[in-house]
């Protein structure tokens, strides 16, 4: 196992209920697999969260030019990186990093001015001092320690262009529910109880615009705030919804059921029936909501 000051995790099949998971290593915290399963979950979200913003990818006030260069800064399956790219000019560089390339899209299907590579977003190329012009991250909760967070910030402001702006979205880690039961719900408890094991970050949107700011950037706003529908009640799109929630939770099952439940669940059926549970209650619930919030910051351009 790597213990490197910037990790990239290496992988392996662990065998668990069919998944393929990214094995661990001594900095981070993920506990998400990295298979096809999970590409297809990402690249359908991805989709969606451009319909509810409104088709839209970039929020800051920026216009770009030829030379400009966007990172994508935990890109896992490049849905994101890849959609952008047809809506830039083409002597526009599109760069994604993230820490598994294993589901990083064919290069059959990428386009000529995007790359990937594999990286640790808290170790960023040291070549990369004031060269890039834009970067999005989405998504990182619950995946890294407080101090892993406010490295990787330290290291977006590093490598932006003086002007240039950053983007992150994150969800609340709650569900907003009419329902005590669901705010309440045996996933939430599985959920919360494996990041205080990891001691990773649940409540990120809370700290966002504080540690941007310390970080150095100027002009940090919360700019958008949507809520995705949970259950076919809300439409195609609550019903997609509540189907992304599921199959996140599905893939929580490993690092789970290693840790013999947490506690909370025996084995696997009562797992799985746990989250029968809440897709019961969640589409029996209208009003039962995930809220999505999305930051902005400019490096100025002048310390």
């Amino acid at each position: 196992m790597s213990r490197s000051s910037s990790p990239v995790f290496t992988q392996r099949n662990e065998g668990y209920s069919g998944r393929f998971y990214i094995s661990e290593v001594s900095e981070f915290s993920y506990y998400l697999p990295s298979d096809e399963t999970e590409r297809e979950r990402l690249n359908l979200q991805s989709q969606l969260f451009y319909e509810l913003f409104d088709n839209r990818y970039i929020l800051p006030p920026i216009s770009f030019k030829e030379g400009d260069i966007i990172l994508d800064s935990g890109t896992g399956s490049g849905h994101w990186l890849s959609s952008v790219a047809k809506h830039v000019p083409e002597t526009v560089q599109l760069r994604g990093i993230d820490i598994s390339s294993r589901i990083f899209p064919p290069p059959s299907l990428t386009p000529p001015n995007v790359t990937f590579k594999t990286g640790s977003i808290t170790s960023l190329p040291n070549e990369w001092n004031n060269y890039i012009s834009f970067i999005h991250q989405r998504l990182l909760i619950g995946s890294l320690q407080e101090h892993h967070w406010k490295k990787g910030l330290s290291e977006m402001y590093r490598v932006l262009i003086p002007g240039g702006w950053v983007q992150l979205q994150e969800p609340n880690w709650t569900l907003t529910s009419p329902s005590q039961m669901i705010r309440d719900h045996t996933a939430y408890a599985l959920k919360n109880e494996l990041c205080r094991n990891r001691v990773t970050v649940w409540d990120i949107v809370k700290h966002l615009e504080s540690w941007l700011e310390q970080a150095g950037f100027v002009n940090v706003e919360l700019v958008e705030k949507i809520r995705l529908p949970l259950g076919s009640w809300g439409g195609e799109r609550g019903r997609f919804g509540l189907k992304n929630l599921l199959e996140l939770f599905r893939g929580f099952k490993k690092p789970i059921m290693d840790e013999d439940g947490l506690g909370l669940v025996n084995d696997e059926e009562a797992f799985d029936a746990m989250l029968d549970d809440l897709k019961a209650q969640c589409e029996a619930t209208p009003g039962t909501y995930y809220e999505y919030s999305v930051f902005i910051g400019q490096k100025p351009y002048s310390p």
